[in-house]
């Protein structure tokens, strides 16, 4: 896919929980700029699992030298720790995390994901590993097949990001 459809794409919060795998909702809970935003997030974990939450801090930043745009990902529960919580679900603890993308052609992408997650509570350490393993490569597949699909406007700031990338190409 392209990477403008990309970027509007994961920019769109509300309603992501249509295409992404495991996600019950998603909602902004502060929007800081075009390219920056705070997100609640709950996903289902499968059975004997409570599911998860994650309060996460999400910013679109240029990498220069390695001519990618970074979608940089950490949680910020403890910065908001009056946020209402599920009942039925577990904080999670999303250390790290970065989407790097760069377009390789009209209608292609390069992309690399790397994510730091404690799922917290008690979890064996296999049904991580199990459940982690499948999860980025259904992510990627489908955010690829919503780009190819669903192309929302994109905003000004992520336009300005993706140019900047562009002329360093």
């Amino acid at each position: 896919a392209a990477i403008g459809p990309i970027l509007s794409n994961l920019r769109e919060v509300e309603g992501s929980e249509s295409w992404t795998p495991s996600l019950i909702s998603k909602k902004t809970i502060k929007e800081i700029s075009d390219s920056e935003a705070v997100t609640y997030t709950l996903n289902s974990m499968p059975w004997p699992l409570w599911d998860r939450e994650l309060l996460l801090h999400n910013r679109l930043s240029l990498d220069r030298k390695r001519k990618l745009l970074y979608v940089l990902s950490k949680s910020v529960h403890n910065e908001y720790p009056n946020y209402p919580k599920s009942k039925k679900s577990v904080m999670a603890d999303l250390t790290y995390s970065n989407m790097g993308f760069r377009p390789v052609g009209p209608n292609k992408t390069y992309v690399e994901l790397t994510a730091l997650v404690d799922p917290r509570g008690q979890v064996p350490t296999w049904m991580i590993n199990f459940y982690q393993k499948k999860w980025p490569l259904k992510y990627l597949k489908s955010i690829e097949k919503r780009a190819i699909k669903v192309q929302p406007p994109m905003r000004e700031g992520i336009q300005k990001l993706l140019d900047e990338l562009l002329s360093l190409l």
